[in-house]
């Protein structure tokens, strides 16, 4: 369907057995990321902490950075995991998937 978002399903599968699932939808005509309204309760993704310069946000209509907002959720299922640690990472989309056994920073 040419209306329908673009899925990239990624799935980290580690060796101990633990599983992370990010279902990644994108506007199929903007490619901009579909987020999810979700409470976030992180600090350092308010739009006024470090807003970028060239940023013209206010932050009385958007209170937190919408780039770092997309992040919130996935950052913080790999705060106890180093970048460094080996993974299986699948991405699959309608047309393909993909595999790959790399660092987490990698996949």
């Amino acid at each position: 369907m040419a209306n329908d978002p673009l899925l990239f399903d990624y799935t980290f599968n580690f060796d101990d057995g633990r599983i992370l699932h990010f279902p990644i939808l994108l506007d199929p005509v903007s490619l901009m990321l579909m987020s999810i309204e979700l409470e976030i309760e992180a600090e350092w993704a308010k739009l006024e902490n470090h807003q970028c310069k060239n940023c013209t946000l206010k932050p009385e209509t958007h209170p937190y950075c919408p780039i770092a907002k997309n992040l919130v959720c996935i950052l913080s299922e790999f705060k106890d995991v180093y970048s460094f640690e080996k993974v299986e990472v699948n991405i699959k989309t309608n047309e393909r998937t993909y595999s790959k056994k790399c660092s987490v920073q990698n996949g």
